[in-house]
């Protein structure tokens, strides 16, 4: 069985086997970030430690969150083996897809299959497993073999429930895989607890050791949750992460292909059918398929066809739901856990009526953002669910030619051409599914890069007698920060690569994120660096010193405004590198604030400003309007002073901020509609303005919050350029968040300047803008 897994990975995956160090299997996004952060805490941080140093600077991350596998990173961090991480985890990936077969073998052996027969269809659904497209995408999901391995040791301990060691080995094989992939450690819990109460419905003679199985299920997750608890200091982590009914698994993306030309082929019929996240796919092969199909028209027939005999006595419900003929042990302890969890991998009960709100109050639930994932349990337990069935019906068809009497060659024959069709067919899909993550992975040929220093900017510094001591972290532009749910500042490929070659060269840590479930406020910190000199930036004050940030640009001519005037107040070092540009940023040019020298331009022009009879003053006499939401119902939120407009509607809506006139028909030009959204928001959503003439719509202009770094403290400005053409005469100002927290709506010409004071008068703020000057 090894040795047939091991040719298949050598025809396939031959150069990564021979080279592992030299192969990204992705490049870009996940895959890059999935290698940098272990290799970043393997050569730069202390070993068992739970804090990463290498983003977020000058906090860090927890090491849960950056995709990091904590175990892989400690082991390799012990082992002096960090500029090998990049091979470890290709190896170690490929390790796993080995094991696969393996461990099916054993399982499939367990369903009374043939060795001949449990080998091959081993090694079909190892190859063809949901988990061979994660090789790249997220290296810490692609360890295939861990499910294999779980159930193989229940049966283990279904056979032997005095034993100790099967307990002891699965809660020891849940607690590594944890510390790998948090949802390994979910599964095992769900899959524990679940085979527990299969037993103890089915085999009445193990309920007295069954409490051995929920304490190896629960332990290991009560052991991580706590571990969790008492390292991780972050409060602020979004309680219920995007994604909870987007990343789910679809009927179809369980039943019908999902890559190459078959999947082509069933969507020219379907066209309408979404295929869905690659978080929901579990694909079990059309052999498998077809099994299903045939075994749900078969309960069927026999649930409510006429009962006979024995049959008489039970309950309709109780035919449909139970086979005629028993299962082996195998499948039957681990059927209803594998529905049961691809019930929840569909998103039920939450994709019901009403069940949004259910998902409000799931409790940790809402933390499983990638409900699909817990599907591929389904798919192994499916799969052999099918190897099993097709070698019952062809067996049972081959009894009834025995039983005539006719010669084995006849029996072979006359058994039906369909069984080693659909066999043909399965290894065909197999092939198919490892063959296009193949074709993928062997062209990531050249991770020696991310270790060449020639090939990196950072080394012109020594020529240019600078050192790395120098600065004190890596600013990455285009920026990125990702993972808050709050802010979503996406950088660009090349950015997130080279700054994380750029890190790991250098051992400077990097001044973003690319993490999952992040802190909101310090996200907000960190896109607060590219707010105008009008806001004060807190995040400088925890900067440990004052030396500047080493500023890696790479593309820039997708800078955004902002991220151009922070990099005006830079010193060029490098400017002739194709793989990027350096910079020196003084941190006191980021501190610099000009709210007095603009309290001192607003004194001056105080008398020649025009005055509105709401008390706005304003430079030209183009309209403006300001809406403050002072009577809003909600006087708890409030920026300028108590009031704010709150949609406490749960699901996302379209809020209308303004809907009227355009505030000065006769003028036209740029405008702008700014409003300050609270953090305390569900989500930031995005704003749209649309400008309506005659009754016809003339333009809709649409922004995502997501992208704003105009921070004040909880609030973030969200800025919506527009123009009122000839012909406008009304606009609609619309926030589409969930239960969004929004004040100080400010529509204005461009060319226009707004001032007012606000608060007490002993305590009055100038404000230009919705800016304050004054504190």
């Amino acid at each position: 069985m090894g040795l047939a897994t091991l040719a298949v990975l050598v025809w396939f995956f031959g150069g990564p086997m021979a080279h592992p160090d030299d192969y990204l299997f992705l490049r870009g996004g996940d895959g890059i970030q999935g290698y940098f952060a272990p290799a970043y805490a393997a050569l730069y941080d202390s070993p068992f430690t739970a804090h990463f140093s290498g983003v977020n600077y000058p906090t860090g991350e927890h090491m849960v969150y950056p995709n990091l596998q904590p175990l892989l990173a400690w082991v390799l961090g012990w082992l002096h083996l960090g500029r090998h991480t990049i091979g470890v985890m290709n190896g170690l990936a490929l390790l796993t897809l080995w094991l696969t077969p393996v461990l099916l073998y054993p399982i499939l052996r367990r369903a009374r299959l043939p060795g001949w027969y449990a080998a091959l269809t081993a090694l079909l659904i190892g190859f063809m497993s949901p988990q061979v497209d994660r090789l790249g995408q997220h290296m810490s999901l692609s360890y295939a073999c861990f499910l294999p391995l779980l159930w193989y040791l229940l049966l283990r301990f279904a056979e032997a429930p005095r034993r100790w060691r099967w307990l002891v080995a699965y809660a020891a094989a849940s607690l590594v895989m944890g510390l790998l992939m948090t949802y390994f450690l979910a599964t095992a819990c769900f899959f524990g607890l679940g085979f527990g109460a299969a037993l103890y419905w089915q085999k009445p003679a193990t309920r007295s050791k069954l409490w051995r199985l929920a304490v190896a299920a629960l332990l290991p997750l009560l052991a991580y949750r706590t571990w969790l608890a008492l390292t991780d200091l972050v409060a602020d982590r979004p309680p219920a992460p995007y994604g909870l009914l987007v990343y789910i698994a679809r009927w179809h993306s369980i039943l019908l292909p999902v890559v190459g030309p078959l999947r082509e082929v069933w969507h020219r019929w379907l066209p309408f059918v979404e295929l869905g996240t690659l978080e929901g796919w579990a694909y079990v092969g059309l052999a498998t398929t077809g099994v299903l199909g045939a075994t749900v028209w078969g309960l069927l027939r026999r649930g409510w066809r006429r009962p006979t005999g024995v049959a008489r006595r039970q309950p309709r419900w109780q035919r449909l739901l139970l086979p005629a003929r028993p299962l082996p042990d195998v499948l039957r302890t681990a059927f209803p856990v594998a529905l049961a969890l691809l019930v929840l991998a569909l998103g039920f009960p939450f994709i019901l009526p009403g069940g949004e709100w259910l998902a409000d109050h799931a409790g940790p639930v809402r933390q499983f953002r990638a409900l699909g994932r817990f599907g591929w349990l389904a798919y192994y337990v499916l799969t052999v669910y099918g190897a099993y069935f097709l070698y019952r019906l062809w067996r049972l068809r081959r009894r009834q030619l025995y039983a005539r009497g006719t010669p084995l060659p006849e029996q072979l024959a006359r058994a039906g051409g369909w069984f080693p069709a659909l066999l043909l067919l399965w290894a065909v899909e197999a092939y198919i599914n490892v063959s296009v993550k193949a074709e993928s992975v062997n062209q990531g040929v050249g991770a020696h890069d991310v270790f060449d220093l020639a090939t990196s900017p950072v080394r012109h510094l020594r020529k240019i007698n600078h050192w790395t001591s120098d600065f004190q972290a890596i600013l990455p532009m285009p920026y990125y920060h990702m993972g808050s749910d709050k802010i979503n500042l996406r950088g660009s490929e090349s950015a997130i690569y080279q700054a994380n070659k750029a890190a790991l060269l250098t051992g400077l840590p990097l001044l973003s994120a690319y993490v999952s479930r992040g802190s909101a406020s310090q996200a907000l910190e960190h896109a607060g660096l590219f707010a105008s000199t009008l806001l004060d930036k807190p995040l400088l004050a925890k900067f440990p010193s004052d030396k500047p940030l080493l500023v890696l640009v790479t593309d820039p001519s997708n800078l955004s405004p902002a991220e151009q005037r922070v990099l005006s107040l830079s010193q060029p070092l490098v400017l002739d590198d194709p793989q990027g540009a350096l910079y020196a940023l003084p941190v006191a040019a980021l501190r610099l604030n000009t709210c007095a020298r603009e309290v001192a331009r607003a004194d001056s022009l105080w008398p020649t400003l025009l005055t509105r009879s709401d008390g706005l003053r304003t430079t030209t006499p183009h309209g403006v309007w300001l809406q403050a939401f002072a009577d809003a119902p909600d006087q708890r939120h409030g920026r300028l002073g108590p009031g704010a407009f709150h949609d406490l509607t749960p699901a996302n809506v379209f809020s209308f901020l303004y809907r009227g006139p355009v505030p000065a028909p006769a003028d036209t030009g740029r405008y702008e509609a700014a409003v300050w959204i609270s953090s305390r928001s569900g989500g930031f959503g995005d704003m749209q303005v649309k400008v309506f003439g005659h009754g016809q719509q003339l333009s809709h202009d649409v922004v995502d919050a997501s992208l704003a770094t105009e921070v004040d403290g909880e609030w973030v400005r969200v800025v919506v350029p527009f123009r009122v053409g000839p012909g406008a005469d009304s606009l609609e100002v619309i926030y589409d968040a969930r239960e969004a927290i929004l004040d100080d709506l400010l529509i204005r010409p461009l060319r226009t300047d707004v001032y007012f004071y606000t608060g007490p008068r002993a305590h009055r703020q100038l404000v230009k803008n919705t800016y304050r000057l004054t504190p």
